[in-house]
């Protein structure tokens, strides 16, 4: 075995936490080599924030973020924040635009990020192994042997899985890390697809073309969890998207893996619905000579005003000065309270991230060692931590990533 194959840290995954992390050490010393399956690091990272880079948030508190774990993930967060990311990428070069505290590169490019990633990496003369797929992953004697699927075999002191999930398989991530800490015996807490869109089966979104309005989704599990978002809602034919369906996907996820009964409602206007049917009145007034649906110009998308008639069930060709106050009633109702049954979410391939993951309570969130296997530390996606939209998930994967880095046991000793 030849000395060059004999690493301080070997990182497994090359997406935002695995490059993080490789920088992060390379600079205290450690000899890294960075290894990923796919032909090219950072694929993931290059489709984030619709490919802009949205790589942190200024508000940043604990309810931005789920664990089965509690809180105490938050920690690490704290001791590398987004000031401490933004000087980071300031000291590289990098300019950064704050847009209502989501921060991006000042280019509005994820490339940006990864070429500012690729030329520290070759600064630090970190050892980048693409396509290289690990078919094995032992410890023997305080030192791991990494054989990969050509039978070349690497051994590291230290090795951290920053695999990612489950979640945008074709950016390489396919949830393999998981599997690597199940046999070294860590627990794996069940893994949905979250940041993602719903599906229902309801008829209202079969034949509707794609619409973008903002509203308020609400969602009821068994009748009793209730879930609210507000803000931009995408409706289509499989159900709706949008960012505020997105934050609340998690728990429509875990509660279609226990198969409970999942309902939506969406609103799709601000007022309440005492306040809706006042206005209808008030509009029926002057457009009285008018078919039903000229009464909905104005409050709702000109594309919805067809399906919303047609699923209320009222004759198109109705003036709406012979509209009872029963016809009235459906319309304020619909707008303000569409009741629809809940599937389930898109699936991993649309997903941006995955929640559950790793146990936390196996991982020293001081170093991000696991508890159980010595110089063996994670970092990223592939923990039992997910984060809303916005940045909070690139800020877990840096924050993470610096805080095992800082802690590899034995670097700069290959002798």
């Amino acid at each position: 075995m030849s000395k060059k194959d004999i690493y301080d840290l070997a990182v497994i995954g090359a997406g935002a936490a695995g490059i993080f992390a490789a920088i992060t050490a390379a600079r205290r010393g450690c000899c890294v080599v960075l290894i990923e399956h796919s032909n090219q690091i950072g694929k993931k990272l290059l489709s984030t924030g619709n490919g802009r880079c949205n790589f942190s948030n200024l508000l940043m508190q604990p309810d931005c973020y789920h664990s089965s774990s509690g809180e105490g993930y938050f920690r690490v967060i704290e001791d590398y924040d987004s000031d401490c990311l933004q000087a980071f990428f300031q000291e590289l070069g990098m300019l950064i635009t704050n847009k209502n505290g989501y921060l991006y590169p000042a280019t509005q490019s994820a490339v940006t990020v990864l070429e500012i990633f690729k030329l520290e990496l070759e600064r630090l003369q970190v050892k980048i192994k693409t396509n290289t797929i690990l078919s094995q992953l032992t410890q023997s004697n305080d030192q791991f042997q990494l054989m990969t699927d050509s039978g070349y075999i690497m051994h590291a002191k230290n090795v951290l899985l920053a695999t990612g999930s489950k979640a945008a398989p074709f950016t390489g991530s396919d949830g393999s890390g998981y599997d690597y800490a199940v046999k070294f015996g860590h627990r794996l807490v069940p893994i949905v697809p979250s940041l993602t869109g719903i599906e229902s089966s309801d008829s209202f979104f079969h034949h509707i073309p794609k619409i973008r309005f903002d509203g308020t989704i609400c969602v009821m599990i068994e009748n009793k969890q209730i879930y609210e978002e507000k803000g931009q809602l995408q409706l289509s034919d499989y159900g709706i998207s949008g960012i505020p369906v997105f934050q609340l996907s998690r728990y429509v996820s875990y509660a279609a893996q226990q198969k409970k009964h999942i309902k939506g409602t969406i609103s799709f206007v601000e007022e309440n619905y005492a306040q809706i049917l006042k206005k209808l009145h008030l509009i029926a007034k002057v457009r009285a000579n008018n078919p039903i649906r000229k009464l909905l110009i104005g409050i709702v998308d000109g594309k919805l005003i067809a399906p919303i008639i047609k699923r209320l069930d009222i004759d198109s060709s109705l003036l709406i000065q012979d509209m009872t106050e029963a016809d009235f009633q459906k319309v304020a109702s619909f707008l303000t309270g569409f009741e629809f049954r809940i599937q389930k979410t898109r699936g991993y391939n649309d997903a941006q991230v995955c929640a559950g993951g790793i146990d936390l309570n196996q991982i020293d969130l001081k170093t991000m060692e696991s508890k159980i296997v010595k110089g063996l530390y994670f970092a990223g996606e592939i923990l039992d931590v997910d984060g809303k939209c916005g940045g909070y998930n690139l800020q877990w994967a840096f924050s993470s990533a610096h805080k095992a880095a800082m802690n590899i046991r034995d670097k700069g000793d290959n002798g």
